[in-house]
């Protein structure tokens, strides 16, 4: 054959050279492959260690919301229609100006913001007082039970008096009965 006509030291080159080929192909074709699928599947483990640590995290923290959530609930869940709740909110805010000393001069309902799940009261309120009676009225609006956000707070003096002016807009979410239920999502 091609290796009996070879010198020894060709035979012992040739077959080190067949030898460092085949190693060569057995890295390429099965080693580096092995290696390569390795370092994927620890990238996945560790990839699926923090998704398994956010998701037990969550469970953890899920208890604490739907007690926090309960203790809530009946503040935000709606109890009448529409009408009934912007009433029940107009009454809210006029009693908390009331106690305090806050004159208001306009008070009107905007239109109702309807997201599916819950339903977004807000009412554009004109209003005068004095540096203190504005500021209680807006802790009062921020402690109520109804859960009010001032969304919106403009104020300016009027001059001459001491008397500030506020165009402040209140916002109240509401929850329907039904959509708690249809709306929550399972872990």
């Amino acid at each position: 054959m091609i290796l009996s006509n070879l010198s020894k030291r060709e035979r012992k080159f040739a077959l080190t050279t067949v030898v460092i080929v085949c190693a060569l192909g057995i890295f390429d074709l099965f080693i580096y492959p092995a290696i390569y699928r390795w370092r994927r599947l620890g990238q996945e483990v560790t990839r699926l260690d923090a998704e398994l640590l956010r998701m037990e995290r969550n469970l953890e923290l899920r208890e604490r919301i739907e007690s926090e959530f309960k203790e809530y609930e009946s503040q935000i869940l709606a109890e009448g229609s529409d009408e009934q709740e912007v009433a029940k909110l107009l009454r809210e805010i006029e009693d908390l100006s009331r106690n305090v000393g806050f004159y208001i001069l306009s008070l009107k309902p905007l239109p109702i913001s309807d997201q599916g799940f819950y339903k977004k009261y807000t009412i554009q309120l004109e209003g005068e007082g004095e540096m203190r009676t504005v500021g209680s009225f807006l802790h009062r609006l921020g402690t109520s039970q109804q859960l009010l956000k001032v969304e919106r707070l403009e104020l300016s003096a009027r001059t001459g008096t001491k008397l500030l002016r506020a165009n402040i807009r209140i916002g109240r979410v509401s929850v329907s009965p039904g959509a708690k239920k249809e709306k929550r999502h399972e872990v």
